[in-house]
């Protein structure tokens, strides 16, 4: 997504100051990746804890095939970091 776009959802989403450019940060160190910042969700069957989350980009994620992506959760961008292969 351009950056002028992820600006805006960011700011529309409410994420906390610094996250979008902590997401940039990971994706420039990770090539491959696309990583973004959610809110906690809370309706059941789709619960998510507020963090960050990363997933490869389809095109090049071999586990992608019409199923439902893998991402990979941290925290914080120095947890997720840890647990990207």
């Amino acid at each position: 997504m351009p950056i002028r776009n992820r600006r805006v959802l960011a700011e529309r989403l409410r994420w906390p100051a610094g996250a979008l450019e902590e997401c940039l940060r990971v994706e420039k160190d990770r090539p491959g990746y696309n990583v973004s910042w959610f809110r906690e969700w809370t309706v059941p069957g789709f619960e998510r804890a507020e963090g960050f989350y990363a997933w490869r980009t389809e095109d090049k994620d071999p586990l992608y095939h019409g199923k439902r992506r893998h991402e990979w959760y941290g925290k914080t961008t120095e947890q997720l970091c840890r647990v990207l292969p």
